[in-house]
């Protein structure tokens, strides 16, 4: 009967007491061992990053975390920073094309790209091989010579777009970023599906949408990556219908996704054929679920985008009157006499206009943030200081860090210069500017978004 005895002894609060501080023991035992024997605790970064992934959600949830970044990449003297338990924050130039490049890249993550869709899409792929073929469907569209079949329909927005400012504006000053949200909406929606969602006339009287209130919600979304529990939960386990009853986000998010589907619908059913060169004529070879996952990738990278890069030019060249006067006078040259917008050619072609653009790229920088990459596992070590980075380590550079470094821009690197576009060395600047990234995963949008933007900002 002794051992019997010695069993009972044991008392519940005690027990779990003993497995309280067992958990206390682990997590002390795990933190010594981030803190001082993991293989990335050679490389400096705020002791509680090193621990959790809490401190990066934390800095994230501030609002804009690439410029805690900066500060701390200064106060620790290193261009490699420790964010995470296995994650580094890296700001040296020299290694952007090593990670992101052309040939050989790092792989994505597949947590970071898994909080976008279930389903994956040219932006979301994780398999070099399946983004290579899912491009390969969608470049033709994309090309320069694809884009300028797009020409009337991006200026009958613009148009669109100008003669309501025009109207409203009359009753006092507008707020002109729904505005231009608006425009780029209805010009993605048209060129996807073939039928314009008609946002820029949603509300006659202001710029108000649907789509924009619910977007701006739902924004929040990639801040789950942080909770990987929820996260898998989420994407998992727990549909998006039932989830949207019990989280502001969600149900904004669920309502969004239902205006694009709803879009999609319509461009399965549609019996007459499209004006303009149709996104989706090209991605019939897909699955459903494919093709609408393309459908939401291509309005939320098409939209907001675009729309954030004119509110920064407009603001900048608005602030600076001599800014203003220069592209002024560098645009009646084009226009002339004439009423109508030049051709997207001769827009191009106007050096002032081109600088102003690409300055507003360089600051606007629509995706600011680190995409983080996964160092593999290859004969040669990827080094970074002489220090060894194991395979298996999240890695990344941020199109902020590239856009704004003083050795690459300047002192001035923060300002808003078009000059630095009209000098000798142009063209390697452009070579270092990473606003639709670069390598085989760079924007695919990229002329489609430069033609929007000088059509738009010309006119307006």
């Amino acid at each position: 009967m002794a051992p019997f005895l010695v069993i009972t002894e044991y008392s519940p609060s005690s027990c779990l007491a003993a497995a309280a501080a067992a958990v206390v023991a682990f997590q002390l035992i795990r933190a010594m061992y981030m803190l001082y024997f993991h293989p990335l605790s050679k490389f400096p970064g705020p002791r509680s990053a090193a621990i959790s992934r809490q401190w990066q959600a934390n800095i994230v949830k501030k609002g804009f975390p690439e410029k805690e970044y900066e500060k701390l990449h200064k106060k620790f003297g290193t261009k490699t920073l420790r964010i995470g338990p296995n994650h580094l924050h890296i700001a040296d130039p020299s290694l952007y094309k090593v990670i992101y490049s052309q040939a050989n890249p790092f792989p994505k993550e597949q947590a970071f790209y898994d909080t976008f869709e279930s389903h994956h899409t040219t932006f979301s792929e994780t398999d070099a091989q399946l983004h290579k073929q899912r491009r390969k469907l969608l470049s033709p569209l994309f090309s320069k010579s694809g884009v300028s079949k797009l020409e009337p329909l991006i200026l009958e927005k613009v148009e669109e777009t100008k003669e309501k400012v025009n109207r409203i504006s009359k009753h006092g000053p507008i707020n002109v970023w729904p505005a231009f949200r608006c425009m780029t909406v209805d010009i993605i929606s048209e060129f996807s599906f073939g039928t314009c969602i008609n946002m820029i006339n949603e509300d006659p009287d202001t710029f108000n949408s649907e789509y924009l209130k619910a977007m701006e919600v739902a924004s929040a979304l990639p801040f789950l990556r942080y909770y990987s529990t929820m996260q898998w939960l989420l994407g998992n386990c727990v549909p998006i219908s039932v989830a949207a009853n019990f989280s502001p986000v969600l149900r904004q998010t669920k309502k969004m996704v239902g205006i694009i589907v709803d879009s999609y619908h319509n461009y399965t059913r549609r019996t007459t054929n499209s004006r303009f060169p149709v996104l989706f004529d090209n991605l019939q070879t897909l699955p459903p679920d494919s093709q609408k996952a393309e459908a939401i990738n291509t309005f939320i990278a098409g939209s907001d985008t675009t729309a954030f890069t004119l509110v920064t030019a407009l603001y900048h060249i608005l602030r600076l009157p001599e800014v203003e006067k220069t592209l002024t006078e560098s645009l009646d040259e084009v226009f002339g006499e004439s009423q109508s917008t030049p051709s997207l050619v001769q827009l191009e072609q106007t050096k002032y206009l081109r600088a102003c653009i690409n300055e507003a790229l360089r600051l606007a920088m629509s995706v600011p943030g680190m995409l983080p990459r996964v160092v593999p596992k290859r004969s040669q070590p990827f080094l970074i200081d002489g220090k060894v980075v194991p395979p298996g380590t999240l890695v990344g550079m941020s199109a902020y860090t590239m856009n704004t470094d003083p050795q690459i821009w300047g002192q001035d690197a923060h300002s808003f210069n078009p000059a630095r576009w009209l000098g000798p060395n142009a063209k390697e600047l452009e070579t270092h500017m990473c606003t639709f990234s670069k390598g085989a995963r760079q924007c695919i949008g990229i002329n489609l978004g430069q033609k929007k933007e000088a059509e738009q900002l010309s006119t307006l």
